[in-house]
Order: structure tokens, then C-alpha cells, then sequence
């Protein structure tokens, strides 16, 4: 193809983009792009060169990148009062969760909320609505929600903080699904705290991630382990190696009011489900968390039945707690989960147990836990076992209760190398075979947790961190 023809079939592709983003723009009511606007809030393109114009087309619109100063108006009515009033004289944080589930993300941030009313007017937007919608109501002075119930528009939402008789002075973002926040915070010149639980190696689209970089003001991960995945997935830049590793405190769930003929139905269901059979005597081996691949259900049953080859003689009880197991109509995994239980002659010592209100009562019961993920940052239900003296089984280099343990001393007694279901099985003989075994090692592990896993301590460190942010803006 000659010179000219070339240039002829690329001034047509460009001309043909530029159509089809003005069609692409039009539906959302905007009259014209602002390449400069767009520029300004992504340097990262701005760097490159590219046409700010083709890029929003090709890449832009997906990436959920701002491309207007006039893209949203504010709306009314969008900040509800919550049950605290505004006290003069501290600043303003707007704290930020993906959603109100009753899991753990969301419940490490409605116990920030809480524990930063002493310093800071606490303003909360969710993204969306759940069943933890009125306790974050409860412990703020303002909440919106831009998704489900009364929910708006997430740019409605950003758009109409400048609208309201108050001000935010500094932003902490809960976690990676948060992301899309961080531009408008930016445009708004609120400083942000990103605090990432994730891997970033199962963090896709991976431009999750470069908006964290690109707009966060700091970042705290909750585990060496994240921090260094990050660094190996996106590169070794500053605000990466400069980040912070705090791992967060115990969070206690919110348990809703139930009537007593609920709570004592939910409570014999936990006892026949966790009990030790007719002799008292069998082991109660409890993993939890929704039933998915990344949690390792089924490394769990492969341990489990490792177990019992290893110990013919033993007496066990495998419990898998959490929510999402339906071997009907899950043919992704749940499925696979049914047959492999059933071919490795579990059926007889193995059981489901879905999400429970009282989870304090399944770990009243269990003698061992097994944290089997594939890749699992700090997960809730660790920090919990730990703090209950349960001794807990992991794999090395999978989640960042593994680092504390390997930390703390525990690497030969509790932390097998990685998805070795055959050392884990190993360990767990070894060390759960007498009862005064266990209560030793209880004793130690809660010492540890007394050290480690302080809300108060992590609390204090985010409040500090969101107050230099503060500082160095001014």
C-alpha cells in the first residue's frame, strides 16, 4: 500500500472515531468533548500523546474515565442526615464502601466509621445499598447510597457534594471495587487514602489499579503479601513502594434482632451441624467463607480427605460454612464440589452449613480451622480465629494471615507450602491430636492476636494518615 493511501485510510479511521463518539456522547446529553478537561484528569494519556478523543472512544468510556467538567449536574436530596450531628471544628471524611453486605469489607468499614467519630465528621457513601445501609446511617452525619434502594447516579452523587452546606477535606476509600470514586475526588480536590485488600493479580480489568495509582494520595494495603503483588503486577513505582501495610483489627458483625424462636432454631441447627456425634469425641475441622474457587472449598475437601486416610482411626467432622453452595444449579463449581465429596468417601463425615447471624457460635464449636484460599488478603474470618485461639491452618505465599503467622513463629506448626493439602493434613494431626495441644497453642495464638490484630491501633493509624493528607494539601 502506497504512502498516500496509507494516510488516506487513517484520516478516514479518525474521522469515522470521531462520529461515533459524538453519537457515543450525545445520549448522555453532552454537546461537545472537553479534550482538555480530559487531559488534566488523566496525565497518564496526556503523557502518551494519544488523540484524548480516540482514546475515550477505544478505551476511555469503559475505564469509566472523566471526560467533561459538564458531564453531571449536582441533585437534591441526594445526602440524607444520619444519626450524628456535624460538630464544629473537625474535619469532614467521607468514608466510602462498595457495598452494605454483611461481609467483611464492608463491616471493617462501618467499624472505621464508628471509631473515627472522635476525630472526624464521618460522611458515608455507599455504592451500593445492603443490609448494613442503617447502621452506617447510625454512625454518620451524612450518608447516600448510589446504588439500589434511593439510590442515584454515582456522578449525581460526586457532582453534588459541591452543592451542599458542607465540606469534605479528605477522602478513605475502602476498597479496589471502589475505585471509580477516586477521579471525581481528585476533580473535586478532596485528597484520598485508598486502603486495598485485593491481590492485584485477580484485580481485572486492570485498570482498576491505574486509577488507583493515578489519583489515590496514599495507599495502605492490609498484608505484605499485597503490597508485593502489586508491586510485581504494576511496576515499582513511588506510590507503591511508599504505601503503608497495616493489617486491620477484629470487626464484629452486625447481628440483627431476631425473636428468640429464630435465633434458637439458628443456634440447634450450628449444634447438630458442628456437634462431636454420639461419643463427644469426634474433631470438628470448620473452613468458611462463599463457597468459590479463590476460598478452596474444594482444597478443603481435598485436606479433609487426606485426613482421614492418614488416621483411619479418627473420628472427624468437616464443616464448610458460607454462603453459595447449590449443586443444582452452580455447574461452575458447586457441582464438581458434590462429586468430589461423595468419590472421596466423605458423605458420611461432611457438611454445608450457609451463612449464619451468630458466627461466634460456630467458632464456640470448632477444634480446627482451615484456611484453604488460593489467594485471600486478610480475610475476617482468620482474624477471628486467631482471636479465638483456634488454631488455624493456611498455605504460605496465599493470604496475609499466612505472613503474620510466618511472622509470629508459628511457619512449622501452622503454615504448609502452597495448596499442599498433603503437609496441611499433616500439621493439623500433629498438632490437634490431644486437647492439651490445642489449649497450648490457644493461649499463644490469642497472645498473638492481642499484639497484631488491634482495631483501636489500625484505627488510630488510618485517622493519622487521613490527617497528613490533610496537612500536606494545606
Amino acid at each position: 500500500m502506497n504512502p498516500s493511501a496509507t494516510a488516506w485510510k487513517g484520516m478516514k479511521f479518525r474521522h469515522k472515531a470521531r462520529y461515533w463518539a459524538m453519537r457515543a456522547l450525545a445520549p448522555i446529553g453532552l454537546a461537545d468533548f472537553e479534550p482538555e478537561f480530559y487531559a488534566r484528569m488523566n496525565p497518564d494519556i496526556a503523557a502518551t500523546g494519544l488523540d484524548p478523543l480516540l482514546h475515550w472512544v477505544v478505551r476511555g468510556r469503559k475505564e469509566s474515565r472523566l471526560c467533561s467538567s459538564k458531564q453531571m449536574s449536582a441533585v437534591k436530596d441526594v445526602w440524607q442526615l444520619g444519626g450524628l450531628a456535624d460538630q464544629a471544628g473537625k474535619p469532614t471524611v467521607l468514608l466510602v464502601s462498595h457495598e452494605a453486605s454483611r461481609t467483611g469489607a464492608p463491616i471493617l468499614c462501618l467499624s472505621l466509621a464508628r471509631q473515627l467519630q472522635d476525630r472526624f465528621n464521618v460522611v458515608t457513601l455507599l455504592l451500593k445499598d445492603g443490609p448494613l445501609t442503617p447502621h452506617f446511617k447510625k454512625a454518620s452525619t451524612r450518608l447516600a447510597v448510589a446504588e439500589g434502594h434511593q439510590g442515584h447516579d454515582l456522578r449525581s452523587v460526586m457532582w453534588s457534594l459541591n452543592a451542599q452546606n458542607f465540606k469534605v477535606d479528605v477522602a478513605i476509600v475502602n476498597c479496589i471495587v471502589s475505585y471509580p470514586v477516586l477521579a471525581y475526588l481528585k476533580h473535586l480536590q478532596v485528597p484520598s487514602l485508598m486502603l486495598i485488600h485485593e491481590y492485584a493479580a485477580y484485580c481485572k480489568p486492570s485498570y482498576m489499579f491505574d486509577h488507583v495509582v493515578q489519583f489515590s494520595g496514599k495507599i495502605v494495603f492490609s498484608a505484605p503479601s499485597t503490597k508485593s503483588n502489586a508491586v510485581d503486577e504494576i511496576g515499582d513505582l513511588p506510590i507503591l513502594t511508599q504505601s503503608l501495610v497495616l493489617p486491620q483489627g477484629q470487626c464484629v458483625a452486625e447481628i440483627e434482632p431476631r425473636d428468640s424462636a429464630e435465633a434458637a432454631q439458628e443456634q440447634a441447627l450450628i449444634a447438630d451441624v458442628l456437634g462431636k456425634g454420639a461419643d463427644g469425641t469426634a474433631l470438628v475441622v470448620v473452613g468458611a467463607g462463599s463457597v468459590n474457587i479463590r476460598k478452596g472449598v474444594d482444597v478443603f475437601i481435598q485436606c479433609a480427605a487426606l485426613m482421614r486416610k492418614k488416621a483411619p482411626d479418627g473420628r472427624f467432622k468437616f464443616v464448610w460454612v458460607g454462603g453459595g453452595y447449590d449443586s443444582e444449579k452452580d455447574l461452575a463449581y458447586s457441582v464438581y464440589l458434590k462429586e468430589q465429596i461423595k468419590r472421596s468417601g466423605l458423605s458420611d463425615s461432611f457438611q454445608f452449613l450457609s451463612e449464619v447471624a451468630n458466627i461466634q457460635a460456630v467458632y464456640d464449636r470448632t477444634d480446627v480451622f482451615l484456611l484453604t484460599s488460593r489467594l485471600d488478603p486478610l480475610p475476617n474470618v482468620g482474624i477471628d480465629a486467631i482471636c479465638n485461639g483456634l488454631p488455624i491452618f493456611c498455605f504460605q505465599n496465599a493470604s496475609g494471615i499466612a505472613d503474620i503467622l510466618v511472622q509470629e513463629g508459628y511457619a512449622d506448626e501452622l503454615v504448609a507450602p502452597y495448596l499442599d493439602a498433603d503437609a496441611m493434613a499433616s500439621q493439623v494431626l500433629a498438632v490437634a491430636r490431644t486437647h492439651e495441644q490445642r489449649q497450648a497453642l490457644k493461649q499463644r495464638l490469642q497472645h498473638t492476636a492481642h499484639k497484631v490484630f488491634s482495631m483501636e491501633r489500625y484505627t488510630q493509624a488510618i485517622g493519622d494518615e487521613a490527617e497528613a493528607l490533610l496537612s500536606s494539601r494545606a
